[in-house]
């Protein structure tokens, strides 16, 4: 069973971006699982290029994505799998270039192909709709047919869209919500309502599917919204919950559902998985990003929340998940922040203040149990504890944070060196004989397909002989790159754990400042002229003070008894 699905790339940025992905070693078995048809992966971009600077109109998309997934049960094989997909761009795009990689890191057998977006024939651009979707699925079923494989019949594609679709249809007919499902048994839905849930199965189906599965829209609190309104709410723009009418962007829609994959989710597969269950397409670039329904761009995932955006980058989202228990405990220890009480009047003000109360005093604990926790001893007042906190702590962990921002961008860096170096010397002992036995053999003699290999062999021997130059590989081998590319690939894996638990508990430290600091909160600030005095001091000051009082009154009383 293959199934295909295609997706635009929109610049020269995002498809090298896209050919670094799918030619990952850890996906593909070092690369023996990549392919490429009338283009080098090396120089792939550049051979794209050249095509498609020859077309009369260029349009928006460099190239275009496919992705074909094959089912477990099939047992296709790394190989089969490669060579089903060369047929398959053989029958669908014969004059394209491309690169296709089987990657073998999940469960499931499944090809990356780029394909560039213009053919080296007559120079027209691919134009990708619901027809030619529809024909290079059936394509891809006749290959599957062929090759002894299980076929996804065209029906069982569509159970979440026909149940979708059926639904919409009901609503817009429905008095109430009862009619609604009325609606629903007669088209042939069986219906289920199981508390806060609501689930539907006809004849076609093989078990209950949740209509929330479809998109959060179709909750059954949203749908009894939607009859009372005679107002489809598809694009996510407006929901509902507990009552409380809500106004949502799609970042905010998108965010909740990340949210809720997040908690069910045992790992990352797993998660992107349940994304595309609910409607997303996925793409994984330099950033991780989804469109979803009702959306006309892709939105990158640390876009959704600008406070913590870091948490839902690939990293954060990774890190969330497979380090579960460890994320609660720091996020669930967040402190509160002070509230402004300036514009609230009466009971409402005075509940404010009891939560600034509180929330001062545990901004003054958290910064004297970290001073103790790294100096043994507090240091004396609340404003004393505050001073040295942003003088000592506050500082050193921006310092860490931005130490180790600079450390994944060195590695990613060297990353990106180390696996171009180990792609330049497979090129450069792969093409060197060819260009040499060239040689021995008197370029100047050389006429037809013969000069043309010639020359695309010398094109891509020189190219990776200047980018082994370029970083120093000349004394290096290729299994000394790869070690040294692993040893970075942890060493980046376990900073980019450590800088999330720094900015995870560094959130602590902004809002502690901020009670510190805050009008609402003891309004503290390091730079202060007129500086809260230390307890000791002022003991030692009403010492004296009692001291001078005590000698005047002896002397008071030595005078009147002389």
């Amino acid at each position: 069973m293959a199934y295909v699905k295609i997706n635009p790339v929109k610049s020269a940025e995002h498809l090298t971006n896209a050919i670094d992905y799918i030619s990952k070693e850890y996906k593909t078995n070092n690369q023996i699982l990549v392919e490429s048809f009338h283009c080098s992966l090396l120089i792939a971009e550049r051979d794209f290029a050249v095509i498609r600077n020859r077309a009369m109109k260029k349009g928006n998309n460099v190239a275009w994505h496919l992705k074909q997934s094959f089912a477990p049960e099939d047992n296709v094989t790394p190989e089969q799998a490669l060579e089903l997909g060369k047929e398959l761009m053989k029958r669908m795009y014969p004059n394209h270039q491309y690169i296709i990689a089987t990657h073998i890191d999940r469960g499931h057998i499944h090809n990356h192909i780029l394909i560039n977006s213009v053919n080296f024939e007559d120079f027209h651009k691919l134009h990708s709709n619901k027809n030619t979707l529809e024909e290079l699925r059936e394509k891809s079923n006749d290959i599957s047919r062929e090759n002894g494989l299980s076929v996804i019949e065209k029906d069982s594609l569509n159970h979440k869209q026909r149940l979708k679709e059926n639904i919409d249809k009901a609503i817009e007919k429905a008095a109430d919500f009862d009619d609604f499902i009325a609606l629903m048994q007669e088209s042939g839905y069986n219906v289920k309502l199981d508390g806060k849930h609501l689930a539907f199965k006809d004849e076609k189906m093989q078990r209950f599917m949740r209509s929330s599965s479809i998109s959060i829209d179709y909750k059954p609190s949203i749908i009894k919204h939607r009859i009372s309104t005679e107002k489809e709410n598809i694009t996510g723009s407006r929901t509902i919950y507990d009552d409380k009418l809500s106004y949502r962007s799609a970042r905010k829609k998108m965010k909740a559902e990340i949210d809720s994959s997040i908690k069910k989710c045992n790992s990352y597969e797993e998660f992107i998985a349940d994304m595309e269950r609910k409607g997303y397409t996925t793409k994984e670039g330099k950033h991780l990003a989804f469109l979803g329904v009702g959306q006309e761009r892709h939105i990158r995932c640390d876009s959704i929340d600008k406070e913590h955006s870091y948490r839902y980058s690939r990293d954060g989202i990774r890190y969330q998940i497979e380090h579960r228990e460890l994320f609660e405990k720091i996020n669930n220890s967040k402190l509160k922040r002070v509230l402004d009480k300036s514009k609230l009047k009466s009971g409402l003000y005075n509940w404010v203040s009891g939560e600034n109360a509180n929330a001062k005093i545990a901004a003054d604990n958290f910064i004297r149990d970290i001073i103790i926790e790294q100096n043994g001893a507090e240091r004396g007042s609340s404003y004393n504890n505050y001073v040295y906190f942003m003088q000592n702590i506050y500082g050193a962990m921006q310092d860490k944070i931005s130490t180790q921002e600079e450390q994944i961008k060195a590695l990613e860096q060297r990353a990106k060196e180390l696996s171009q170096g180990v792609k330049s010397l497979q090129n450069y002992a792969e093409f060197k004989p060819k260009v040499m036995k060239y040689h021995r053999k008197g370029v100047k003699n050389l006429e037809g397909e013969d000069k043309a290999d010639y020359k695309s062999c010398y094109g891509k021997y020189k190219y990776a002989e200047e980018l082994i130059n370029k970083y120093g590989f000349e004394h290096s081998t290729m299994q000394d790159l790869k070690n040294e590319l692993a040893d970075v690939q942890a060493q980046l894996q376990k900073i980019n754990e450590q800088i999330i638990v720094d900015r995870l508990n560094f959130e602590n430290y902004e809002i502690a400042r901020f009670n510190c600091e805050s009008k609402d909160g003891w309004g503290y600030s390091v730079d202060d002229t007129h500086t809260v005095p230390d307890e000791t001091e002022q003991e030692r000051k009403s010492q004296e003070q009692e001291q001078q009082e005590d000698g005047a009154k002896r002397r008071l009383r030595d005078f009147f008894r002389r």
